[in-house]
């Protein structure tokens, strides 16, 4: 197994063709038994959560419903980084949460 130096792990670009990336990416997915789903259910789960929301009042103020509310929420993405320091260059699974539905919901009750 290779490694690299700790100090070039933080500072290294890489350039890779976008079919090769994809292609990892893929494979980590049906290597991990993940499924495709037919139908977004995030309008589902935002019914679910505003209503209880609008009616607990011990634990989140009312004028604060309407900023904990995402506007439009979208499903967060899946990004890839590689890791390099591997035999293989496997992938390691990223997600950016923030435009998520329960994101601000679950950062305010966290405090």
């Amino acid at each position: 197994m290779h490694q690299l130096p700790k100090h070039l792990k933080e500072k290294t670009i890489v350039i890779i063709n976008y079919n090769e990336y994809s292609e990892k990416v893929k494979s980590f997915l049906l290597a991990n038994n993940f499924n495709t789903m037919t139908k977004d259910p995030t309008d589902k789960f935002q019914k679910s959560i505003h209503k209880p929301m609008q009616n607990c009042n011990l634990i989140i103020d009312k004028c604060w419903v309407k900023h904990l509310f995402q506007k439009k929420p979208v499903p967060p993405n899946l990004k890839a980084q590689l890791k390099l320091h591997k035999i293989g260059i496997p992938i390691r699974p990223v997600i950016n949460n923030r435009t998520a539905l329960a994101y601000k919901l679950v950062k305010y009750l966290r405090y």
